[in-house]
């Protein structure tokens, strides 16, 4: 997963394959806790 506020690059990422958040309409820490079990993610 990448986090990435720009749409596109969000769009340009994701053609090479990976997952995307965009933090300004999710709340990125609690996404990722909820996501890991609370283990959160390496970075």
């Amino acid at each position: 997963m990448v986090v990435e506020p720009s749409q596109t690059r969000r769009e340009s990422i994701e053609r090479l394959g990976a997952r995307t958040l965009d933090p300004t309409a999710l709340e990125v820490p609690a996404f990722i806790a909820d996501h890991t079990q609370d283990r959160h993610a390496d970075f």
